[in-house]
């Protein structure tokens, strides 16, 4: 059908299902590094760019396979306790860590209860039991991508693998649906994500379903939307529209009137100055804040050699080590020599032997690239092997051995001959140079 755009003509390149997608840290100016991005708010299309499904009734998009609907979400029950009655706050200039949504594409086995993503407990009626796996293929990447993209504004971190720990909403993405097909998803409302923090969320789809990657990701940002306290909206254009429409709507930042029943009025008043219009943009931003983009490139120092340091022997061994520091997470470290790669490390110690080097000169240089893309770069150094009257030995430590200091005599001066009567014997001609002169005058 020609309205349903394919997972792979709007979401591609594929992403790594392995790897974390982070799509936002927290604002408040520049911490450390991190730049406070421009919130993409979503804006209502203009009407030449609106799909025209956008613009259909329900009973049209039913004719055309859509119109489905996104369940009414269930109320927290009063009962429960709360936690973030707060704003999480800035400390140290070091903005909170993201709040994670986890997309559970595997399935699970849950059992009835108060909210528990970690411990697989459901409070939402009818969804006790087997959960069922949504299926693999490069559409579950896709959808995995496009729920990224939709939530990159915000203060995120989308993750298809369980966290080891913390506090995270889960939404089960498969075809298990005791609501039957006119169901897409459904959720509990937790109002400014108050009362159970790890909820969980459910979008009813599959990997061979007729839906596009938009779509389902549509359905996943809705249901996970609705833990933090958002409600249906009448508009297509927005997330939170209650049926399927097609195309690939966003959180817009405007007050849109909410349908159905109103759970959270206090949350919306404060954006929108009426209990009973919503602005899903900013209830979010005010919620987890905007993204961070990090444009800090790591520092990079070479600690060992020093600049210029000489081996009167070749072949010769040295050792370079890096200090190397960064603002998020460092990536990877290479070592470059004379302009060539010698090797590349992904974790510490920073440090590498650059052996059975011949007589030449030799410059190293160290770089690293964070887990943003940013690349820093350490100083040059300059190795001299074979060099007359170099240091000599092995550079194991950054350190000379200490041989190269001894004049030729082996008495351990620690001078270089300035000629054939040496340093002393200058020395010498010099004073009686200057009482040559001081006679004549």
């Amino acid at each position: 059908m020609s309205i349903l755009l394919s997972a792979f003509e709007r979401c591609s390149p594929v992403l790594n299902r392995l790897g974390l997608l982070t799509v936002g840290l927290l604002a408040g100016g520049l911490v450390g590094g991190l730049g406070l991005s421009e919130a993409q708010a979503g804006e209502r299309l203009a009407p030449e760019q609106r799909p025209e499904t956008w613009d259909m009734s329900i009973e049209e998009l039913q004719e055309i396979g859509l119109g489905q609907s996104r369940g009414e979400p269930v109320p927290v029950p009063a009962e429960y306790p709360r936690f973030n009655t707060e704003p999480r706050p800035i400390e140290g200039g070091v903005p909170p860590d993201p709040w994670v949504i986890f997309v559970n594409f595997d399935g699970e086995t849950l059992t009835e209860g108060m909210d528990s993503a970690q411990d697989n407990i459901t409070q939402v009626p009818l969804m006790g039991g087997e959960f069922a796996p949504y299926g693999e293929g490069d559409k579950r990447d896709a959808v995995m991508q496009a729920v990224a993209a939709d939530w990159a504004a915000y203060n995120m971190l989308v993750v298809d693998e369980r966290p080891e720990s913390g506090e995270y909403v889960m939404n089960l993405t498969g075809p298990t649906n005791p609501f039957g097909g006119g169901v897409l998803g459904i959720a509990p409302v937790d109002c400014s994500n108050q009362q159970t923090h790890s909820n969980i969320t459910y979008a009813f789809h599959s990997a061979d379903d007729m839906f596009s990657a938009p779509i389902t990701a549509t359905t996943i940002g809705q249901e996970v939307a609705h833990s933090f306290g958002l409600e249906h909206v009448d508009e297509p254009n927005d997330i939170m529209n209650p049926y399927n429409a097609g195309g690939d709507p966003t959180f817009i930042d405007e007050c849109i009137q909410i349908v159905g029943q109103l759970a959270c009025p206090d949350q919306h008043m404060a954006e929108c100055g009426e209990p009973t219009a919503q602005n899903a943009h900013q209830e979010l931003l005010t919620l987890f804040g905007p993204a961070f983009v990090d444009t800090e490139p790591p520092s990079v120092v070479i600690t060992s050699p020093f600049d210029g340091l000489e081996f009167a022997d070749s072949p010769a061994t040295v050792n370079v080590i890096a200090s190397v520091s960064d603002n998020v997470e460092i990536a990877s470290v290479r070592l470059e020599q004379n302009g060539g790669v010698v090797e590349t490390l992904t974790e510490e110690p920073w440090q590498w032997t650059a052996d059975n080097l011949g007589a030449g000169v030799y410059a190293f240089q160290v770089f690293a690239v964070d887990a943003s893309g940013n690349e820093g770069m350490s100083n040059e150094v300059t190795v001299v092997i074979g060099a007359p009257g170099g240091s000599g030995g092995e550079d194991t430590d950054g350190e000379t051995d200490g041989s190269g200091g001894a004049d030729d005599d082996g008495e351990g001066c620690g001078c270089h001959s300035a000629g054939p009567l040496g340093p002393t014997g200058g020395a010498v001609l010099m004073l009686l140079a200057l009482g040559i002169v001081r006679r004549r005058r």
